[in-house]
């Protein structure tokens, strides 16, 4: 997933030049390979923006690496261990909203609090076949050194790229292959 913001990912277009990015990955809860480190538990049935949603909470599995979330200060990373809650549309099964915060502070870098909230919805691309449900809006929250931050966002513009590829593998021309029945190498 990359993400930029006026078509680049230079953080002094940011206020404050504090980069919010990776917001778009945080689904990426439910990855094959990412959804091991997490506890996942369902609440039951409610209601997400008038829609039937299943509540299901989920927490950082302190056994397991966070390869989910970052912050990157003078080039080196912190990781901070999420928990939260996703409603689910119960009808679709698409994720429609996301909800996390910190587990705990993070003192090594003075993160006291984070909070984050991602809206998504469907949206449409070029074939009416071809729909996808993406991050619509996130707002983020967050108190570090003292000070207290807050940033929204609004996605747009996506592109869908596609690659189609096709192997065929045969002898080259003029081949030949033999057994080697000698006792010497060859």
């Amino acid at each position: 997933v990359d993400e930029y913001r006026n078509g680049s990912v230079d953080p002094a277009q940011f206020p404050d030049q504090i980069a919010t990015m990776g917001l778009t990955a945080m689904v990426l809860i439910f990855h094959p390979k990412l959804v091991s480190d997490f506890n996942f538990a369902c609440e039951g049935l409610g209601q997400w923006d008038g829609h039937p949603a299943w509540q299901v909470h989920f927490a950082q599995r302190v056994d397991r690496p966070n390869r989910l979330r970052a912050y990157v200060i003078a080039q080196n990373y912190y990781s901070v261990p999420l928990k939260g809650r996703v409603w689910i549309d119960a009808g679709t099964y698409q994720v429609r909203r996301l909800e996390s915060e910190l587990m705990k502070p993070v003192p090594t870098i003075a993160l006291a609090q984070e909070y984050m909230a991602i809206d998504y919805g469907p949206v449409q691309f070029h074939t009416p076949t071809k729909q996808l449900w993406l991050p619509l809006d996130a707002e983020v929250y967050w108190a570090r050194g003292g000070r207290r931050y807050y940033r929204r966002h609004t996605f747009s513009n996506f592109k869908v790229f596609e690659v189609q590829y096709a192997q065929q593998i045969q002898a080259p021309k003029a081949s030949y292959c033999f057994n080697n029945t000698s006792e010497r190498d060859i």
